[in-house]
């Protein structure tokens, strides 16, 4: 079938979680469909990577973003029904009109659109629309307006309450919604019960190929502890400071010949010139050359939402995987079994001390995690659940 896909970002390189998602799914998806995409970009730059797109895609139409911190942003944030994620960043009337001109030229089967932010590019159409849904937006907002002084609170209250309004209607406007966790599914059908029949779970997955090589032996006196992740997004950037404020002064004592490596784009500049003793990468075009040197992965995610590309990665790279419950959310990891679960630094201290003291232990911890990334979340049979959706959808 002929699909016409639109993505907030350019889907390569395959560094951030929404990118490798994107970038994989493509991929497979271009062994039996056309697919013409629209995509933003940030910088020019970006466009050199367009060629590692062509031998999957008919076409690639790419619309820069505009700068985020506009005046005219705020001011149709509060004088429209927009909230500001749409009118600062992703909602584009130019790529409304080119998706128009090109729904008018050509024929399509379906639009696939990722994320709810991109719908609203989507001009009034007969055709069916698939939404994916990699987090429910107004969960992740929520939870970090809900930490905030209480006159913030108070003024984004509004702005919350608009995003919602414009997930709803997204939803609403779609055939199928598709997310990345049931823990998401249930959201998003308890803030609209409409959406029941709607919905289908289709999971992140990794490509284990790509990740399993041959490592070092692991050294239990000298471990290589990583973070990974694009910290434009506030899930990322609030695990990123509770890992350098909260964890990292524990394990530089516990683990004083231990190196520290955060990796990703837009790391904050704050942490680069404080935290001298940790090595940042900003530029990795593989992420990896990352995993492929770490021997754990820490990641304190609190923010809800999704699942995250970084555990499945980790674990088919055989990098021991520690994070929290909501870190884990939506892959049915078990504790001390495929992976090491808390809640605050002193758990983490303790499974993590008696991890290293016991190489056996970590051994079959990362190899029961490779077998359960190998089993469950290969991303071949994760693309025949996508096409299953299709195909309820051009019923419906």
């Amino acid at each position: 079938m002929r699909i016409l896909m639109v993505t907030p970002y350019l889907p390569f390189p395959p560094v951030s979680g929404g990118q490798t998602r994107s970038y994989h799914l493509i991929k497979r998806l271009a062994k039996r469909h056309s697919i013409t995409l629209y995509c933003y970009y940030r910088k020019e730059s970006e466009r050199e990577y367009v060629q590692y797109l062509k031998p999957y895609v008919t076409e690639v139409h790419m619309i820069k973003r505009r700068a985020v911190l506009h005046p005219l942003h705020f001011l149709l944030s509060f004088f429209t029904s927009m909230p500001f994620l749409l009118v600062s960043t992703y909602y584009s009337p130019t790529l409304k009109k080119l998706i128009a001109h090109e729904l008018a030229t050509n024929k399509y089967d379906l639009i696939h659109c990722e994320t709810f932010y991109v719908s609203p590019n989507v001009p009034e159409t007969h055709l069916p629309i698939i939404l994916v849904e990699q987090t429910v937006e107004y969960h992740v907002y929520e939870h970090f307006v809900r930490k905030l002084p209480s006159f913030l609170r108070f003024n984004l209250r509004f702005e919350l309450l608009k995003l919602l309004n414009w997930e709803k209607r997204t939803w609403q406007r779609a055939n199928r919604i598709v997310t990345v966790s049931a823990e998401d599914a249930s959201a998003v059908t308890d803030l609209d019960p409409r959406q029941k029949n709607k919905l289908d779970v289709v999971p992140n997955g990794t490509a284990v190929e790509d990740f399993h090589i041959k490592r070092i032996p692991f050294k239990a006196k000298h471990p290589v502890i990583c973070y990974v992740g694009n910290f434009k997004w506030l899930q990322n950037k609030e695990a990123l400071w509770y890992l350098l404020n909260k964890i990292y002064p524990i394990l530089v004592q516990d683990i004083p010949n231990a190196k520290f490596v955060v990796a990703g784009k837009h790391i904050p500049k704050d942490a680069i010139r404080h935290y001298t003793k940790v090595e940042f990468f900003e530029s990795v075009q593989y992420i990896q050359e990352i995993y492929n040197k770490a021997d754990i992965l820490i990641a304190p995610l609190f923010g809800p939402g999704g699942t995250r590309l970084k555990i499945l990665e980790s674990m088919a790279s055989g990098v021991l995987v520690a994070t929290t419950n909501v870190g884990a959310m939506g892959l049915n990891l078990v504790d001390m079994k495929d992976v090491l679960l808390f809640e605050n630094p002193q758990q983490l201290r303790k499974k993590l001390n008696d991890v290293i003291a016991h190489p056996a232990l970590m051994r079959n911890i990362v190899d029961a995690a490779f077998k359960k990334v190998s089993s469950e979340f290969d991303w071949n049979a994760i693309v025949r659940k996508l096409e299953k959706n299709y195909e309820i959808a051009l019923k419906s």
